[in-house]
């Protein structure tokens, strides 16, 4: 997986990100910015349920419990959460000063126009010296950054926008919320030295909605499957094809799967955390954890056979054909 590549090309290349990069990623993420591709929001709410999941992976690896079984406890425990989230009192956002660890200096001029914007922590150094540097050039208008352990929830868009003026979000935004969401077309239109074609047309594809723009990509994240070209050859096995289906990936990783003790090579293994690659693996079985409703929030879909079933495949990979040993009891 590669993370926090930001969505707008040049920004990328003024970060300095793009250098930290070696030439294989390089290649990679240019090659599928140049072709089509199917670009997703990553609601990132659902990673919360994942969370959850893979509590329950020690009793499902170690066999105490069957997946099926597992997963109904896991949703009746959520559905409990839940039920207790909405008989929870709202909280009313603190809108006081924010107070930060090493303070910026950064006082409003009186006769500034102020924009608030919500990023992901009011504290954010990175946020706060870019809307200083902003400032130096524009004395007329000062930047509130405002976080969201002031504003509340960061995956409910229509709060945050009736609390700032723009923001950064983890979540999609629902076309039933288009009255509350500003159109940022009129205002791309009108700045000639905003370049659209600076963002490529499969993410902004994401946020148009007929004519509107609903909002801007600000980084992407690339889900990549490697593989081991000498173990490959070794096994006489063809390289992965852009067609593979699951039952392809299960087969060949199971033929690269040999040996024993410390002469052992896994079949496959998750570099990452398992809660952040199982949708990678999932959504290639067409399995969802979540449904979702057009303005709400993801729900839990555990007990669905299709997400069963998906785990099952999950518990199994992970048994039979990854390096990893789990504990059995629950985390």
């Amino acid at each position: 997986m590669l993370n926090n590549v930001f969505a707008r090309q040049s920004l990328t290349e003024q970060s300095g990100s793009w250098n930290t990069l070696n030439e294989e990623q390089q290649t990679l993420i240019q090659t599928t910015l140049d072709r089509p591709v199917e670009a997703t929001i990553n609601n990132t709410g659902s990673l919360a349920t994942l969370e959850i999941l893979f509590q329950a992976l020690p009793t499902l690896l170690s066999g105490e419990q069957d997946t099926e079984t597992a997963l109904r406890e896991v949703q009746s425990n959520l559905d409990e959460r839940l039920a207790q989230v909405k008989l929870t009192p709202t909280t009313v956002p603190d809108t006081g000063p924010i107070i930060i660890s090493t303070p910026i200096p950064h006082k409003a001029p009186d006769d500034a126009t102020t924009i608030r914007f919500g990023a992901f922590s009011g504290d954010d150094t990175a946020f706060q010296q870019a809307a200083l540097d902003f400032q130096k050039d524009n004395s007329d208008i000062f930047i509130e950054v405002l976080g969201y352990e002031i504003l509340g929830d960061r995956y409910d868009s229509e709060a945050l926008a009736s609390n700032t003026d723009c923001f950064i979000s983890n979540s999609s935004v629902g076309t039933d919320r288009v009255t509350t969401i500003l159109d940022l077309q009129p205002l791309i239109d009108a700045d000639a030295s905003f370049p659209q074609d600076d963002y490529p047309p499969a993410f902004l594809a994401l946020f148009q909605n007929g004519s509107m723009m609903r909002g801007l990509p600000y980084t992407i994240q690339f889900d990549v499957l490697s593989y081991n070209q000498t173990a490959f050859e070794a096994a006489r096995l063809e390289a992965p094809q852009i067609d593979w289906i699951m039952d392809d990936f299960l087969r060949t990783v199971e033929q690269l799967d040999t040996g024993q003790g410390e002469d052992r090579q896994y079949g496959f293994a998750i570099t990452n955390s398992q809660a952040s690659e199982a949708p990678f693996l999932l959504e290639r079985r067409g399995v969802s954890l979540t449904t979702q409703t057009e303005g709400d929030f993801p729900q839990p879909n555990f007990t669905d056979p299709e997400v069963v079933e998906g785990v099952r495949f999950l518990v199994d990979l992970m048994t039979n054909y990854t390096p990893y040993v789990y504990r059995t009891t629950r985390l």
